[in-house]
């Protein structure tokens, strides 16, 4: 819109000029009149439409030109002074001094301008007669200059507006290629530590399973009793590494992990560990414990960290896991609706150890406790050395609500 108008302004200003030379050249003069009148209206003429060609090269130039077409204005204005034409040719001379130069010279140079003519006006009229052009010329003047400056401000805003939303789309673009980018990173490193924990844990327990297997006949044969035994080690790591791999199989489909239900999470954690490393973990679930979304995840994600800490570091001989998920009346909440109580507890009698020494981020525990302060949920470690290791969660909400 802005560089139309421009051009609108242009091609209008360009067309008066024409058509003033044309009345100027076609006027009813003495024959001695003529030919300096043609002399300088061809002259403004040609000036005027090579001007695209002229003045665009450097500012030099482009003064020169404008000099050069005052000349040619001020070199007819006493031969026609019975005609107000010549003062229409500033004009295009205006919106060339707008175009090419920045607002502060386009106006200064309108200025010169104006005052040339109203310079001539004195010239070829009297005083009085002069004077009452002087404000009708000098305001059109303005008019254009102000439209020209208005304009181009309009155009450089759109091409600036152009070329920021041109940055932005490339910072955009190049947002979505490092956000591509971190996915496939982070898919390649949930693959690799997926693939870790399947060598670490389901490919072991199978290759040791595999092992009691073979071994499995020939026992048998020399002592049932101990066959039986073998029998029911490896019946507990099939077991274990079936919950091994529906554990992964969870990781891989987060969805999952929200569809399954809080018990069988919890027991499938427990079977999982007792496969692997041996450790009996019983599982205790009371109550309903239907949970919004973000808490059961975090729960799961608490008594799996828990669990993790039992296998690496605990030494227990046994754990266990229990949550209870209970209703209490609106006299024992405190509140005037009931709330429901849920108590996450993981504990085992391993060597336990000191608080006061082991970092918050170390055996997991600062991960333990944003999962539990990401719910609102209150989380409270019980160790000491040789004690063991019992773990608490307890979180609260109103019935009904999440």
């Amino acid at each position: 819109m802005a560089r139309r108008t421009l051009f609108i302004t242009y091609f209008a200003t360009y067309l008066l000029a024409i058509s003033a030379i044309f009345l100027i050249v076609f006027g009813y003069y003495r024959a001695d009149e003529f030919p300096p009148i043609a002399l300088f209206s061809g002259l403004y003429l040609v000036l005027l439409l090579a001007e695209p060609f002229f003045i665009r090269q450097n500012r030099i130039r482009t003064y020169v030109y404008l000099i050069a077409q005052i000349a040619m204005i001020c070199g007819l204005a006493p031969i026609i002074p019975n005609w107000d034409y010549w003062a229409l040719l500033f004009y295009p001379l205006v919106v060339q001094a707008m175009v090419n130069f920045e607002s502060r010279t386009g106006y200064f140079l309108t200025g010169i301008l104006t005052a040339i003519s109203a310079y001539l006006f004195f010239l070829v009229y009297d005083s009085a007669w002069g004077l009452a052009k002087i404000p009708v010329f000098g305001s059109v003047n303005v008019l254009i200059a102000a439209l020209i400056a208005i304009s181009r401000e309009a155009v450089a805003a759109r091409d600036e507006s152009q070329k920021q939303q041109a940055e932005l789309q490339l910072a955009h673009q190049q947002l979505q290629d490092y956000t591509e980018r971190a996915e496939e990173l982070a898919v390649l490193q949930e693959r690799s530590r997926l693939a870790r924990e399947l060598h670490d844990a389901v490919t072991q327990t199978l290759f040791s399973a595999s092992l009691i297997a073979q071994a499995l006949p020939d026992s048998w044969k020399r002592d049932q009793t101990e066959g039986q035994k073998l029998l029911k080690e490896l019946e507990q790591l099939n077991r274990g590494a079936l919950a091994e791999m529906r554990t992964l199989l969870l990781e891989l489909r987060p969805a999952a992990l929200i569809e399954t239900r809080l018990d069988d999470l919890l027991h499938q954690l427990s079977e999982a560990v007792t496969g692997r490393e041996g450790i009996p973990v019983t599982t205790m679930v009371e109550g309903e414990c239907v949970l919004p979304p973000n808490v059961h995840v975090a729960v799961y994600r608490i008594a799996q960290e828990a669990l993790n800490n039992v296998v690496k570091h605990a030494r227990a001989d046994q754990a266990s896991v229990s949550l209870r998920c209970t209703s209490m009346p609106p006299a024992l909440a405190g509140g005037e609706r009931q709330q429901m109580r849920v108590e996450l507890i993981v504990e085992d009698d391993g060597r336990g150890f000191d608080q006061a020494r082991v970092p918050l981020d170390h055996l997991g525990l600062g991960i333990m406790r944003e999962r539990a302060q990401s719910v609102g949920a209150a989380l409270e470690i019980d160790s000491a050395p040789g004690s063991g290791t019992r773990i608490t969660m307890i979180w609260l909400a109103e019935k009904g609500r999440g």
